[in-house]
């Protein structure tokens, strides 16, 4: 399985964190890595790791916001090997600036080396790509990409560049697709790195942050480049357009079958933005369809004990029927509606009386014991 031989894999900025271990993923699988950075001496020493691993390996130095460098260094690879198969995006810089004190060099550097070099990387390897009619290439992003309510203070140009990646990411998705390339993103938590470490975290900052995590831990490298070698695979030949947020309690949150429906409506914005940047290909039937009317309605069907397909399906519904005109009438400006968001409110909060009815009545008291009520209290009154 992820078996990799034969194939050519480029890794951007692979001299330390975890594009060295993505690099050294990728060779342990078979895969002929050529490592870039920006510091070529320290890429020969992860180079001489995967030599040590009797791994087919290349160092070039590579300033990827540059678009001469780019064409150049991938102009030597294909010159060396004769093809690019896998291209893993992940160079990146952090550098702290508040906001209102940011200037527009702060801004542009940031934006240049995290959102710029990622689309000449991927620009000029699908073109190789497309050659042989396939191609792997993995975006990497960040947890904080948008979508998800995580902020970074003083990272403003950080978070905007890693949420470019993500847009830019699923467009290329549908634009590769006939040639062959998929195109997927991982978006990284808290991970143990040297970036990271950089960053100056207090302690209190960090034990807040693993607090919400399920495992209490800083995820590792290698724990990202599992899912790197696997993007990489045949194996994952039908995902594409995906985005991956790694490692980060707040999928838990939202996804856990612990939590009560009530709970699900509560995080009901949450999922509205998770699932429009994750894109699990499993969750796709199920909500792409929906906005936030609808996802009201699926809380709202939830608390009634109805199940996550129907649910969905009932949102679907209710979603097309919000949209759908069917009076158009001289003196009526803007079209009529079948159902309008205060209806889809007012569903989700009879749903409620009624989940406080069954409480009362004896059909539901164990709800406000779930781990959800523990970490809201009014609600958890509210079902008592």
């Amino acid at each position: 399985m992820f078996n990799l031989q034969g194939k050519v894999a480029l890794v951007t900025g692979a001299r330390r964190g975890m594009g060295r271990t993505h690099a050294l993923a990728l060779a342990a699988q078979g895969a002929k890595v050529v490592i870039t950075d920006v510091d070529l001496n320290e890429c020969e020493l992860v180079a001489d790791e995967v030599r040590a691993a009797n791994g087919d390996v290349a160092c070039f130095k590579l300033d990827v916001s540059n678009k001469t460098e780019v064409d150049n260094v991938f102009d030597e690879v294909v010159a060396k090997y004769g093809r690019l198969d896998i291209l893993v995006n992940n160079a990146g810089i952090y550098e702290s600036h508040p906001f209102l004190e940011m200037t527009e060099a702060e801004w542009d550097r940031t934006i240049d080396i995290n959102l710029k070099g990622q689309f000449l990387c991927a620009q000029r390897a699908a073109r190789e790509m497309a050659k042989n009619k396939w191609g792997r290439i993995i975006n990497i992003a960040s947890i904080a990409s948008g979508g998800v309510g995580v902020g970074i203070g003083g990272g403003a140009h950080y978070t905007a560049s890693k949420g470019g990646i993500i847009g830019m990411s699923e467009t290329l998705a549908v634009e590769l697709a006939p040639l062959g390339i998929t195109v997927n993103v991982i978006g990284p938590g808290a991970i143990d790195t040297p970036m990271v470490g950089a960053a100056n975290i207090s302690k209190k900052a960090m034990d807040a942050m693993l607090a919400g995590v399920p495992l209490k831990r800083m995820g590792r490298p290698e724990e990202v480049s599992a899912a790197v070698v696997f993007l990489a695979s045949d194996e994952a030949s039908y995902v594409t357009g995906a985005g991956w947020l790694m490692f980060y309690a707040g999928i838990t949150k939202v996804l856990n079958p612990e939590w009560s429906a009530a709970g699900f409506l509560v995080h009901a914005k949450t999922f509205s933005g998770f699932y429009q940047s994750l894109a699990q290909p499993a969750f796709l039937p199920y909500v792409n369809v929906l906005n936030e009317w609808g996802l009201t309605l699926i809380g709202a069907s939830l608390i009634l004990g109805i199940s996550v397909r129907l649910s969905s399906i009932l949102g679907a519904l209710m979603m097309v029927l919000y949209y759908f005109p069917v009076l158009e009438f001289p003196y009526i400006p803007e079209h009529s509606y079948l159902v309008d968001e205060h209806i889809i409110y007012a569903l989700a909060f009879l749903s409620l009386a009624a989940l406080r009815a069954g409480s009362v009545w004896g059909m539901g008291g164990s709800i406000s014991n779930l781990p959800m009520c523990a970490r809201f209290p009014t609600l958890k009154k509210f079902l008592e």
